[in-house]
Order: structure tokens, then C-alpha cells, then sequence
């Protein structure tokens, strides 16, 4: 088991979603799981959105609600 610790100071350079996802394809390289992520702190509600708009586009999904969004990118990141 492994831990990756970042540190991401400013998400319209590196959003949640692209951290998370890079991790996770580093992971299934090596043949491991991914078993979630963590947030500590506070993350701004536009980094959500770009998280799920992310997943909506990846899942070829349809969703217009902004809490449903913000459901999904949490799901997805774990």
C-alpha cells in the first residue's frame, strides 16, 4: 500500500481530477487499486465543476444539475 501526498495550490494549473487521475494511471501500471483520495482543506466549488464536467465529457454523460455535478466529481474522485 502507498500514499501520495499534494499539494495543489492552484487548481486552474493542475485541477483535482488530473492529480487524481495521473495517480491512478501510475497505479494501474504497477497493477495496483486505487483505493480513494482525500481532501484536506477547503476546495473551491469551481474546481468541482471542472472535475465533473471532466467525467461527464470522459463518460459521455448528461447532467445539468450543479449538485448532481459536484455528486459525481466526488464519486469519481473517491
Amino acid at each position: 500500500m502507498a500514499q501520495v501526498s499534494i499539494n495543489l495550490d492552484d487548481y486552474t494549473v493542475t485541477p483535482p481530477h488530473a492529480a487524481f487521475e495521473a495517480c491512478a494511471e501510475e497505479a494501474r501500471k504497477l497493477s495496483l487499486a486505487v483505493a480513494g483520495s482525500e481532501l484536506v482543506g477547503l476546495i473551491p466549488r469551481e474546481a468541482l465543476l471542472l472535475a465533473a464536467d471532466y467525467y461527464i465529457q470522459r463518460e459521455n454523460l448528461f447532467i445539468l444539475d450543479e449538485r448532481q455535478k459536484v455528486r459525481l466529481a466526488v464519486e469519481r474522485l473517491g
